[in-house]
């Protein structure tokens, strides 16, 4: 019979009948000491730890004691302490940071590891020099199974903050830490509560591996206050896993007290349904052991084809027998390659369904075995004939038509002179594929042999006529070609191309009489003309149908439109060429003072009054007019004395009028815009 190590400590899961003793902490194999120091602190204060360490069990227990520096990483401890505590022992460790690791002023947290669970608590406390140990004021803490750290999404709580505004007039004040007790990263949220559960305020911190820290509410929550103020402590993302702790001290005497993190529910037997108090393991079927004290011990009992080891529980070798396999239940997947030889295999039982397609090849048949009965009817095709096998005697008179001759294969020696009339050629029969390259030669076709209906459709490609093609005639039309699609260039009826890179043109029309070259009709509604260029398919110019031209840039913008209706040009910018590039207006106007109307002028300007600046305010349409860009002259109109300025705002021309006395006034002006080159 083999165990298979269920173990139960009694000393914390299982209460028997009758009095027991009652812990406030829980035994581990690893657990933490979330806040421990000695030296001296604020003012006149010098701090120490004690540390209890009881093993409850019937063994040693090695312990390794690794003491985590406050505020920093300490993935590889350098401070260690290593004890061995007898079976039932209590160990006392008196100002531990000191005696236990040698630093004279070091705060932080202990991790301690053991091969046995262990009860462990210490007390931190301030004793000032001369005083007694009954003069010291501190705390205790418990320490926390490793397994007890939140993850990543828990949480746990600490209540007991009190905290009121002013900080130094409070009655208590409140200090809270973390521990990270896996050796990764971690990101917490620290969330404060009323006592209504009203977030009030939040904070977040990143620790690194077994990192200890420690805060003071004061300084983290400025401005929050409150007497009954609730921590939510929340573990929002890393691999690391965190111990959180509270401590709530009287503002006169620093009395302070613990507040431990709440336990998930899931870690208690109270949390679980049908929970409650263990008095007993009793070994179920299959199971020996058992009992209602101390530690208790389940073995599974060896049965037929079973093994069971110490840590493991199997199907000994050859326990699966004939009797174990259901009906059905050894399936295709569950047979290994190669597993299923010809022994296994009845005689007779392959049938054909059996066979993969393909799985019979030549070795597998016995020689003579496939007689003319065993062919069906069409099975020999070509890959079953040798190279050669057929020759002349093979093919009966006739048999082979133009279909059986193999595309490009008559060549001009395999013809005598003369022998390829007309009557000899179906119509239609013979295809461009057929006719291999130069075996038509003249002296094969008689004279005026060929005709229309001894060419298939298609038959004669580009590469079968001359280049060049000369098409002369008379007074009739010479080349006429007409085509029903709507396909855009590739549909065209006419299409010329060529592909040189260097100077060539793909198309030339002359002529010597006195009508036009070239004549256009659209008898639609689409453009006369168009023409592309090089900017990714959009057209350079077109001719509309009623003689309208307009010309585009590269972003296929209209730059030039010549109006064949209304005889206007409209252009984008018209320059005088040889007078330094000047260009003409771009706007013009006469505004009428009184009240911005422009009563003549060009349709881009517009105008209004600002009575706060008192200026005229124009808009010039298409334009961001900024006076050192454009050339405005303004000229008043009327028989008083006035003079203009100009400037602009916002994009806009702006003219102030001005009276002899410099008065800005209202007035009728006239004005005329250039934009510079």
């Amino acid at each position: 019979m083999k165990s298979l190590g269920i173990c139960i400590s009694v000393l914390v899961l299982i209460w028997v009948a009758g009095p027991s003793p009652a812990f406030a902490s829980f035994s581990g194999t690893e657990v933490y000491l979330a806040s421990v120091g000695g030296g001296p602190g604020q003012g006149d204060s010098q701090w120490y730890t004690t540390i209890w360490v009881h093993n409850p069990t019937a063994s040693p227990a090695l312990v390794q004691f690794s003491f985590l520096h406050r505020n920093q990483s300490n993935p590889a401890p350098a401070d260690i302490f290593n004890d061995t505590v007898p079976p039932g022992d209590t160990r006392r460790y008196d100002n531990a940071v000191k005696t236990m690791f040698g630093l004279d002023s070091a705060f932080g947290a202990i991790k301690a590891v053991s091969d046995q669970r262990l009860l462990v608590s210490s007390r931190i406390f301030n004793l000032p020099a001369g005083s007694e140990d009954r003069d010291s004021v501190g705390q205790f803490f418990a320490a926390v199974p490793a397994e007890f750290a939140i993850a990543a999404g828990q949480v746990t709580e600490l209540l007991g903050v009190y905290q009121t505004e002013p900080a130094d007039d409070s009655q208590f004040r409140y200090n809270y830490g973390f521990v990270e007790t896996v050796g990764g990263n971690a990101t917490v949220r620290v969330t404060a509560y009323n006592s209504d559960g009203v977030s009030l305020a939040t904070q977040a911190y990143t620790l690194g591996p077994f990192e200890p820290r420690q805060y003071a509410f004061k300084n983290q929550f400025s401005g929050v206050s409150g007497i009954n103020i609730r921590l939510s402590v929340e573990l929002v993302s890393g691999s690391g896993r965190v111990v959180a702790f509270g401590s709530g001290l009287a503002n006169r005497s620093n009395d302070p007290s613990t507040f431990e993190m709440s336990f998930r529910d899931d870690l208690l037997a109270g949390g679980q349904p049908g929970g409650g108090t263990i008095t007993g393991v009793t070994a179920g079927m299959g199971l020996t052991g058992g009992g209602s004290t101390g530690d208790v011990t389940l073995d599974i009992g060896e049965g037929a084809g079973i093994s069971v080891g110490a840590n493991s529980v199997a199907i000994a070798n050859g326990g699966v027998t004939t009797e174990k396999v259901a009906n059905n239940a050894v399936t295709g997947v569950k047979i290994a390659a190669d597993a299923v030889s010809s022994t296994k295999i009845a005689d007779g039982t392959i049938a054909t369904a059996d066979l993969a397609d393909g799985a019979v090849t030549t070795k597998k048949i016995e020689n003579g075995a496939v007689g003319a009965v065993k062919i069906e009817d069409g099975a020999i095709i070509r890959a079953k004939i040798a190279d050669g096998a057929v020759n002349g005697a093979k093919l009966d008179a006739d048999s082979v038509s133009s279909s059986h001759i193999i595309d490009g294969q008559v060549h001009v020696e395999d013809l005598g002179f003369g022998s390829v009339t007309t009557a000899k050629i179906e119509d239609g029969t013979i295809l461009e594929a057929d006719i291999a390259s130069g075996a038509i030669t003249t002296e094969k076709i008689r004279n005026l042999d060929v005709t229309t209906n001894d060419l298939a459709n298609g038959a004669v490609n580009g590469s079968k006529i001359a280049v060049p093609l000369t098409v002369s005639g008379g007074a009739t039309t010479v080349l006429e070609l007409s085509n029903s699609s709507s396909g855009g260039i590739p549909g065209s009826t006419l299409r010329a191309i060529n592909s040189t890179t260097g100077g060539g043109i793909a198309g030339y029309l002359e002529t010597a009489g006195t009508d036009a070259t070239l004549v256009v009709e659209n008898n639609g509604t689409g453009n006369l003309i168009k023409a592309f260029g090089g900017n990714g398919g959009n057209e350079e110019f077109h001719v509309e149908n009623n003689g309208t031209i307009r010309q585009y840039d590269s972003s296929h913008s209209n730059t030039i439109t010549l109006d064949a209706n209304s005889g206007r040009g409209t252009f984008r910018d018209l320059r005088v060429s040889g007078h330094a590039d000047a260009t003409l207006p771009i706007a013009y106007a006469f505004i009428e003072g009184s009240n911005a109307d422009v009563r003549s002028g060009t349709s881009n300007v517009s105008c209004t009054w600002n009575a706060a600046g008192e200026r005229y305010e124009i808009t010039i349409q298409g334009e961001s007019y900024y006076y050192r860009d454009y050339q405005t002259t303004v000229n008043t109109a009327g028989s008083l004395a006035r003079f203009a300025v100009t400037n602009s705002s916002g994009g806009k021309l702006v003219v102030a009028i001005f009276d002899l006395a410099g008065n800005k006034v209202k007035n009728d002006f006239q004005f005329v815009t250039f934009k510079g080159p």
